[in-house]
């Protein structure tokens, strides 16, 4: 990227920030700048987008004092493990996420306590906390466990599970533990709810996953609706369509003869009009008077006399036709609709013509398929009403099967046996219930930002295996899936976004969970083998895309319990970085050391002088911020975001920003090594794709697409340093046949960058940068030269 590109790239990586140092003197110019919150304010009025009031209380509690920007604790007075309400870029609005307008469940609950009969509004009582405490007496605990024994309840916020957790504590004789977690939440039973929401659907089980529920594909098909232009070519068929052709065969029945006006070349090759002339006959005929006013009731009916039909040809026929039955048949008018009933007979056809009959079959047709979308989307949602809504479909295949003669006979013009369409296919697929590596190789996960948001549930359900009390199971991975959809703050100073552990009541189930697995039941193995899965699934579907911090940070939380030697590293933030790097990138940058050393990878970005420094115990957080500083030439210190972006991707070269770590994994090698071979060549495919699509992008895709094109360039190169013997040769053979392939300007931005990396195949080490296809720049990318 370029230095053009500060002002993107700093709004765009906000959230990414969570790991950058910021000087005490340097951290309360950090976190005054509301600019983003301004910008994003009047982005959002301006697209009359609901946001907008999220940005606006954003704005206000910052100038109220309310708010500390960059802070875990943002909201004075509001402990970190509150769940709170974050706008894009990792804002705190001020509100809670458990907090704000009451929820259909808890105004029904309260009516049934006796409360709400003479006071809708609850004025009278704190709503919350009347619930929260209702909770806490026998009939309420009794009420959540009902929810435990059923497993019919659901957690759409962290805080909803830890009256549970005390049911729970309860049931399980730990009365002291119940009254410290109360304790401690007790303070905000006033404005917090911490009961769950009652469900009539019990909770799912299993390491299958989806990618939407089935309620959530119902919402998504209850949107399609048949375009404007569909509708409007209905009407007409049904309407207006048929009223101009009545129209058009009263006015050539008004004529004396049978030869229909049409239009022929004269000598001089000038168009001219040949055929009988309309309005010859008498006008009192009783038939032809008979069906003009029959017309004329039609049109005055409908909309055709209105508007801009009123002035064209069709305007200009009726009028004359007008004119003749009432006897005022002037030749002007008469010559105009003998010339335009001509043009008409050549354009698409006259009443009676096989070519208007064609043209009228096609155009019934095209309006059959412009609402077939409506009504395939109909059948689906029918068919979806028999499946639990808050689940997914293991067989999808059978919910897709073609229309039947029921449905067919429900919904006309669908036709039994007809094929779901595909569109509407791929919306209901959502719904499928399958292993990740099988949703990744159907195509169904679209990218790995999805995925990361379905890995919650995938090890919710690993974790929660071993655990013989499915109700502290059900608790916990239900917890644990809602604590993963909290988003991220933005902060500042090294602090550390807060981790499930942090939540009393999720500390509480944490911790029996870990002692169960302790006694026998150790699921730490099946983790392991689920993550490899995972990140096997994402590095074969996309192996040109740097794993997003979702992910990561997904991986680190499961990871974390077990203390693995697993040193994943976030991509972080230009606009915040602060010339540092914490102990995990130094550790990160290690293992990528011990596998490449000496390697094509290591050869191209001129990385073997450095593998004794690297490798001493010593080497510290600051020896690698200065390596990165050396490698990438840029400047130390400073707050220019295109330098702050070499100096980050330098050390995301060093470190290979995880690569190297996931394949130093034994489990995740082994199912690598099988289909690495494959990689490199796939990722030169779609590294040409996107360059070729480059010259066609607006100025901010470009920039977007030239750093997504280098940093998979770099991920080429490593996965090829891994290729077993013959497959380097293979791979390069591809590459050259392949860019031969391409037009110039690809062949012109590649191919010397391509002739570098063979260079450095054939032993011949170079510095970088200056020779090297990187993201970041502060002049002029070579992609978009």
């Amino acid at each position: 990227m370029s230095e053009n590109q500060e002002k993107i790239e700093g709004n765009h990586q906000k959230t990414e920030g969570t790991d950058q140092n910021l000087g005490e003197n340097q951290r309360e110019e950090a976190s005054i700048n509301i600019g983003y919150a301004i910008s994003q304010l009047l982005k959002n009025e301006k697209n009359q987008n609901p946001k907008a009031q999220m940005w606006e209380s954003v704005i206000k509690n910052f100038m109220d004092g309310n708010l500390q920007v960059g802070s875990r604790e943002p909201i004075k007075g509001t402990p970190a493990w509150v769940t709170l309400e974050v706008a894009n870029g990792g804002f705190a609005t001020g509100n809670y996420a458990a907090g704000g307008k009451l929820m259909e469940h808890e105004v029904e609950l309260l009516k049934e306590l006796g409360y709400g009969k003479e006071d809708p509004t609850f004025s009278n009582i704190n709503p919350r906390r009347t619930l929260n405490e209702f909770f806490l007496t026998q009939k309420g605990l009794n009420v959540l466990n009902s929810f435990l024994e059923s497993l019919s309840f659901k957690i759409q916020v962290p805080e909803e599970s830890a009256l549970l957790t005390v049911c729970w504590l309860l049931l399980q004789d730990r009365k002291s533990e119940a009254e410290a977690l109360l304790k401690e939440i007790e303070p905000w039973f006033n404005q917090l709810r911490f009961y769950p929401i009652p469900s009539d659907v019990p909770l799912g089980s299993g390491a299958l996953v989806m990618v939407s529920n089935v309620s959530e594909v119902v919402e998504n098909l209850k949107q399609i609706t048949m375009t404007a232009y569909g509708f409007l070519l209905q009407k007409s068929l049904r309407v207006s369509l048929p009223l101009y052709d009545r129209l058009l065969s009263l006015v050539l029945a008004t004529s004396e003869g049978n030869n229909v006006p049409h239009t022929v070349l004269n000598g001089e090759q000038k168009k001219k009009t040949e055929g009988d002339k309309p309005f010859t006959k008498d006008p009192n005929d009783p038939a032809l008077m008979t069906e003009y006013n029959q017309v004329k009731e039609l049109l005055e009916k409908s909309d055709m006399l209105s508007g801009r039909r009123s002035t064209k040809g069709f305007g200009v026929i009726w009028r004359a036709t007008k004119l003749f039955f009432l006897g005022k048949k002037d030749d002007h008018s008469t010559n105009r609709v003998y010339n335009l009933l001509a043009q008409i007979n050549v354009k698409r056809g006259l009443p009676g013509s096989e070519k208007l009959a064609t043209l009228r079959k096609t155009q019934e047709k095209a309006a059959s398929k412009a609402g077939d979308s409506e009504n395939h989307a109909k059948v689906l949602i029918k068919r979806l009403e028999q499946y639990p809504q808050s689940d997914g479909i293991e067989d999808i295949d059978a919910l897709l099967m073609p229309i039947t003669r029921l449905e067919a006979k429900e919904r006309p013009p669908l036709e039994e046996g007809q094929p779901i369409i595909e569109s509407i296919k791929s919306k209901v697929e959502r719904a499928k219930k399958a292993t990740v590596e099988q949703l990744c190789a159907d195509g169904i996960i679209p990218s790995s930002e999805v995925l990361a948001v379905l890995i919650p549930s995938v090890f919710s359900s690993v974790r929660t295996s071993g655990l013989t009390d499915a109700k502290l199971a059900a608790l916990l991975s239900s917890s644990y899936i809602a604590f993963k959809k909290r988003r991220s703050l933005l902060l500042l100073n090294l602090e550390q976004q807060v981790k499930f552990e942090g939540l009393p009541w999720c500390s509480i189930l944490s911790k029996a969970a870990n002692a169960m697995n302790k006694n026998g039941l150790d699921a730490s193995q099946a983790v392991l083998q689920t993550i490899s899965d995972v990140v096997v699934a994402t590095l074969t579907t996309w192996p040109d895309k740097i794993l997003p911090n979702t992910f990561i940070g997904a991986i680190d939380d499961i990871l974390r319990p077990s203390k693995t030697d697993f040193p994943l590293t976030k991509e972080l933030a230009s606009d915040i970085f602060m010339h540092s790097f914490s102990q995990t990138f130094v550790n990160a940058t290690k293992k990528s050391f011990e596998l490449l050393q000496g390697t094509l990878y290591q050869r191209y970005f001129g990385l073997t002088s450095v593998n004794e420094k690297v490798a001493k115990a010593s080497f510290s957080e600051k020896e690698l911020y200065d390596l990165c500083i050396q490698l990438s030439k840029a400047n130390p210190g400073g707050w220019n975001t295109a330098n702050n972006g070499k100096i980050i991707e330098a050390c995301m070269i060093l470190s290979t920003h995880n690569l190297a770590v996931m394949y130093s994994h034994p489990v995740i090698r082994k199912k690598l090594e099988g289909v690495v071979q494959t990689l490199p060549s796939k990722i030169f495919w779609r590294i040409c794709k996107d360059v070729s699509l480059l010259s066609g992008m607006p100025w901010k895709a470009q920039l977007q697409t030239v750093k997504d094109a280098s940093y998979a360039w770099r991920q080429m190169i490593f996965f090829a340093s891994l290729l077993p013997n013959g497959g380097d040769v293979a791979f390069f053979e591809f590459c050259d046949s392949h860019l031969k392939k391409q037009n110039e300007e690809v062949n012109r931005k590649l191919g010397g960058h391509l002739n570098r990396l063979k260079k450095a195949w054939k032993d011949e080490s170079h510095p970088w940068p200056g020779s090297t296809l990187v993201g970041w720049t502060t002049e002029k990318h070579s992609l978009m030269k």
